[in-house]
């Protein structure tokens, strides 16, 4: 059930709304408030899907009040409603804090139409979380990091135009993946602080590969040490030492754990040796540099360990299909 919640501080407006809204069955509405103010601290303690919201309210606007709800909910997707017609001017003004928006006096169509923008956004968002929840049930950890480059150039395809939304949906897809995959470990997860996001991700397919690749490797950890909580070090070893030249005998030294057991658990519950899985997470690092910084294929591979630059190419083609350089001329385009 997709919870509403309408903003103005017109009560008929506001039965209008409820009426209009009651049609359709996957829909209800949370509450009906009157203030700006009112509208940001329900959204700060309430589940909120979707946001109906005249501009001109008493206090805080519609504006800031807007502002507010997209940094506590950024997956909540915030239609406005106002008596002005210049679409381009709330859209500049609002910048990126807003789905659509919808001129008073509103008819069911414009309902009709902002409720068939909202599920459409939800069937792709929901499509592409079955597939990744899919590969975290089948452990297969290697095609999870082969699949995530398509399901993030999908949802670029997808908003050719509204590249401002994009986080809005990528947020909304990492909170289906873990709400599905890892109930318990996502009930208390701060997502914003566990994978924060910057300007720079803002139109960067590449920054939202490794992203989304990010999300998708805490899902797999997060099952197999659901299941061996004692595995949480040897995780934990493995960030601690990413950029260093490790391997499987010394994580077991310090975890003190053996290294065929541990093999024999990576392969059961990531379908990948101990080794592959820690060459895919320095060569998500290796593609995490080569999108912020300026430094060389071998001051990259030097930072992840890797003190010989051809191996760490060598690696990367392995793993990649591509060298390095290659990889940076195919996606990053040319230094």
């Amino acid at each position: 059930m997709y919870k509403v919640l309408i903003v103005d501080d017109e009560l008929l407006m506001c039965r209008a709304l409820t009426t209009a809204l009651s049609r359709f069955e996957d829909f209800e509405v949370a509450a009906c408030v009157s203030y700006g103010e009112e509208a940001v601290e329900f959204c700060r303690h309430n589940d909120v899907h979707m946001v109906l919201m005249d501009i001109a309210l008493p206090g805080i606007t519609g504006i800031e009040a807007a502002r507010s709800i997209n940094k506590i909910n950024p997956a909540a997707e915030i239609f406005i409603i106002s008596v002005l017609s210049s679409y381009e001017v709330i859209r500049k003004t609002l910048a990126s804090k807003i789905r659509d928006y919808l001129v008073k006096p509103v008819s069911f169509s414009d309902i009709n139409h902002i409720i068939d923008l909202f599920l459409g956004d939800q069937e792709e968002d929901q499509d592409i979380v079955r597939k990744m929840v899919d590969l975290y049930h089948s452990h297969d950890y290697p095609a999870m990091v082969q699949s995530v480059p398509d399901e993030v150039r999908e949802v670029f395809q997808n908003c050719p135009v509204n590249k401002e939304l994009i986080s809005n949906k990528f947020i909304q897809i990492a909170r289906g993946i873990l709400s599905e995959a890892v109930p318990c470990f996502y009930k208390d997860l701060d997502l914003g602080e566990r994978f924060p996001i910057n300007e720079a991700f803002a139109k960067n397919e590449n920054a939202w590969t490794i992203w989304l690749t990010d999300v998708m490797d805490y899902a797999f950890r997060s099952g197999i040490i659901r299941r061996h909580d004692y595995l949480q070090s040897v995780f934990d070893y493995i960030d601690t030492e990413i950029k260093n030249d490790i391997n499987l005998a010394s994580i077991c030294d310090a975890c003190n754990i053996s290294q065929s057991y541990l093999s024999r658990l990576f392969r059961k519950y990531m379908g990948v040796s101990v080794m592959d899985y820690i060459h895919l997470r320095k060569l998500m690092r290796a593609k995490m540099y080569m999108v912020f910084t300026d430094y060389s294929i071998t001051q990259i591979g030097h930072h992840l360990g890797y003190s010989d630059g051809s191996y760490f190419s060598k690696v990367f083609k392995k793993y990649e299909g591509m060298s390095p350089k290659q990889y940076k001329m195919a996606f990053l385009g040319p230094a």
